[in-house]
């Protein structure tokens, strides 16, 4: 997150809070933007509600601009996406699709995994 293209000198805090007294500091920053703008990164985890405050140092105001990005856990495992599959074993009893991913059709040599499906022909 970032106050980049606000034009006053700003304060960034972010928080968990589990009451109003009860504010946990995840990170401040005062100047690490250009023109002292606050700027700050942090693992959020999901689940987690996050709040935070926009300040102007010693009392300063202006227009004020709110950047933020959300990226990709990078310490996922390196076979994390579809794209960068590698073979497994075991089971994949559970298993999730993930978005794009093709439909098991899509791949007629595979094995469905799971409970055994049985036919009753009369």
């Amino acid at each position: 997150m970032s106050l980049i293209g606000s034009d006053f000198h700003t304060l960034l805090s972010i928080y968990t809070v589990t009451a109003l007294n009860a504010l946990t500091v995840i990170v401040r920053d005062d100047d690490s933007g250009p023109n002292a703008t606050g700027e700050a990164s942090f693992a959020a985890t999901a689940g987690t509600t996050f709040s935070l405050a926009v300040d102007g140092y010693d009392s300063d105001s202006g227009d004020r601009k709110l950047n933020f990005a959300l990226t990709a856990d990078a310490t996922g495992p390196a076979n994390d996406h579809f794209a960068a599959a590698t073979l497994l074993t075991g089971s994949t009893a559970n298993a999730a699709r993930e978005t794009g991913e093709p439909a098991r059709a899509a791949f007629p040599a595979c094995r469905e995994f799971g409970p055994p499906r049985h036919t009753v022909r009369p």
